[in-house]
């Protein structure tokens, strides 16, 4: 039996569950979201943020945290062309993703410079330690890179 006291909660990435494409295996990994910034707040083309290869309107990241809460806010360091995320979901108790973000992707901007992206999400009803983030690159005639996403809730 798990005893949870009413705690605010931030969390960094713990696990990289899935993700259309990434730049390579090093330094511009998938896993490079896990954890806490180390490219942010610099900007531009910088090793230690995830990147994607191709320009697409399907890339998508699926990422963990450690334990469950009622998350509140996402924070997303954009470090490298941002503003190409349009959709983002948590995993239900029941298997199925609760969308809590949502934009027309054809309204997409290219932002020139790193920001802490936090979008105002629905409140969810359940606790979670997944996310799934929708990304369309089409945008920006550049790469997009994330260098890390931080939660925030409560336990």
């Amino acid at each position: 039996m798990i005893i949870c006291f009413v705690v605010f909660d931030r969390q960094w990435v713990s696990k990289v569950i899935g993700y259309t494409e990434q730049w390579d295996n090093n330094g511009w990994s998938a896993a490079q979201v896990i954890g806490a910034p180390d490219v942010y707040p610099r900007y531009g083309d910088i090793e230690g943020a995830w990147c994607m290869k191709t320009a697409a309107s399907d890339h998508y990241i699926t990422i963990q945290y450690s334990k469950k809460i009622y998350i509140q806010s996402i924070n997303i360091y954009e470090t490298y062309n941002g503003g190409s995320i349009w959709r983002i979901s948590f995993k239900a108790p029941n298997g199925s993703w609760q969308t809590v973000w949502e934009v027309d992707g054809s309204t997409l901007p290219t932002v020139r410079s790193s920001r802490i992206f936090s979008p105002p999400i629905q409140t969810v009803t359940f606790p979670a330690n997944e996310v799934h983030i929708e990304i369309d690159t089409t945008n920006t005639d550049v790469d997009y890179e994330i260098d890390a996403i931080e939660i925030t809730g409560q336990c």
